[in-house]
């Protein structure tokens, strides 16, 4: 028997043949060494077992998380136009609930249905492939995104909406393509901290402005694209910082009441003349008259 032979060579004081580890990559496998047999059997979960010379066990079970791969989920709309369910997807799922995992993303062409949020979800991001915009993403519900950000860098000529509330949870890339444009209508929130939103290229509007929340913090606009604040700051926005690009304001409260800090880029009025209460500090911007 295996565990006889064993007890002989380990009382013959021999050393065994060590072969090289197991790979992880495995199903089930197998080492010995001279008074240690370690058991290996890798699944969603792995056991090992430690034997020694002194007739001590110690049994460990590690439990390996598993790691959901993100993907591209891709909208159906043949049917209907609820956000959440699977059915309304290729595939028969929807993006996953998680600011790490799924990117949702639209067609080149519109389809019969277009997707609404009905309740609050977290995805990675958005995108957009229409090169003329026409997409609507509606609701009223709040949708958070994660690094994946908004991608509607195909659309060169028309206007992409987002009716429902939007949330920026970590630093990511809100950008239309070069003559395109992105409306957000619904209402935008920060957590996590200070965020950075970058904005490549095209122009992004936040038409409404920022939630009221319990902590105030600072978004930085980065990016060469044109950022356009047209609402009221709210409380959740604790100051602006403009890194790069140009920033459009169109409200007298657009950037709440913390500070404005120029780094670099441009600022700009919208439609008229406007006059900010926010403290200031200027390292290298340019600040121009209205934009009409």
């Amino acid at each position: 028997m295996r565990g006889q032979t064993g007890a002989k060579e380990r009382a013959s004081g021999q050393t065994l043949p060590q072969p090289d580890p197991p790979s992880t990559g495995g199903y089930a496998n197998s080492w010995r060494t001279r008074g240690t047999v370690i058991i290996g059997i890798m699944f969603s979960h792995f056991i090992r077992v430690f034997a020694s010379n002194t007739r001590r066990a110690c049994v460990a079970i590690v439990m390996l998380a598993s790691t959901a791969q993100a993907a591209t989920i891709s909208w159906d709309g043949d049917t209907a136009t609820a956000f959440l369910t699977a059915n309304n997807w290729v595939g028969g799922r929807a993006p996953a609930n998680s600011a790490t995992t799924d990117l949702a993303q639209t067609g080149t062409t519109l389809t019969t249905f277009l997707p609404t949020l009905t309740a609050d979800r977290t995805i990675n991001g958005l995108v957009f492939q229409k090169a003329d915009g026409g997409w609507t993403l509606g609701g009223t519900s709040t949708l958070t995104l994660g690094t994946g950000g908004i991608n509607d860098t195909a659309n060169v000529s028309g206007t992409t909406t987002i009716n429902a509330n939007l949330v920026i949870s970590q630093n990511q890339n809100w950008s239309s393509g070069s003559g395109g444009s992105l409306l957000v209508n619904g209402l935008v929130g920060l957590t996590g901290g200070a965020r950075t939103l970058t904005v490549d290229s095209g122009a992004v509007t936040i038409q409404n402005g920022f939630r009221n929340g319990a902590t105030p913090r600072v978004l930085t606009k980065a990016g060469a694209g044109t950022l356009v604040l047209n609402g009221v700051g709210g409380t959740e926005l604790g100051g602006v910082t403009l890194s790069a690009g140009t920033l459009q304001v169109g409200h007298n409260s657009a950037l709440g009441t913390g500070t404005l800090t120029f780094t670099a880029g441009t600022l700009q009025a919208v439609n008229g003349d406007i006059t900010l209460a926010n403290a200031s500090t200027l390292s290298a911007a340019t600040v121009s008259g209205s934009n009409n």
